[in-house]
């Protein structure tokens, strides 16, 4: 679990430590510090305490787009997706795979849009599309990162060769971000 961390910690140092990652990082550790505690807390508690930790570091924070998007799109899912992966499944007879793909993002889209509304004064009416069609490679290009994070720690600058893989699937993200952003 140090390893895990440690490993988490130094990737989280390379994207910058931007809010959204802060938060994700302290998420991440106070679980690993409850869990060789043997303490079991929810999400919800640990999405409580990084935002706390964030905001004693720098109450300036809260004006932070950034952290506030991050902040209710995971309360969001947290609250709501459970909800929405149950209602698809029962009420659609969605497959789990299925019902996961559109809830998750339904929740978060829920949760963002009063924040996004309040900045930009418009809400996009593709934003769920484009969510539900961007997630699975959101998803898959951060296990990408990280492999190749862990990859140059061992190998060192010969990950590059590695890295490369992730090109194809950062085109295709950005594809359709551009479509979507263009209608």
């Amino acid at each position: 679990r140090i390893l895990a961390l440690t490993i988490f910690l130094r990737f989280t140092s390379l994207t910058g430590c931007g809010p959204s990652i802060i938060r994700a990082a302290l998420m991440l550790s106070t679980s690993h510090i409850t869990s060789v505690l043997f303490m079991k807390k929810t999400i919800l508690f640990y999405l409580s305490i990084s935002v706390i930790i964030m905001l004693i570091i720098n109450p300036l924070f809260i004006y932070d787009i950034g952290f506030q998007l991050s902040v209710a799109a995971v309360f969001s899912i947290i609250t709501l997706g459970l909800f929405f992966i149950q209602l698809g499944q029962t009420f659609f007879h969605m497959p789990q795979w299925l019902s996961n793909l559109v809830s998750i993002p339904l929740a978060a889209t829920i949760g963002t849009q009063p924040i996004i509304y309040f900045y930009f004064q418009r809400i996009s009416a593709w934003s769920l599309l484009t969510n539900i069609l961007v997630s699975p490679l959101v998803a898959l290009l951060t296990w990408m990162s990280l492999g190749t994070t862990i990859c140059y720690l061992i190998f060192g600058r010969i990950t590059y060769y590695i890295e490369l893989l992730n090109y194809p699937f950062l085109y295709i993200l950005y594809k359709i971000a551009q479509i979507f952003s263009s209608i």
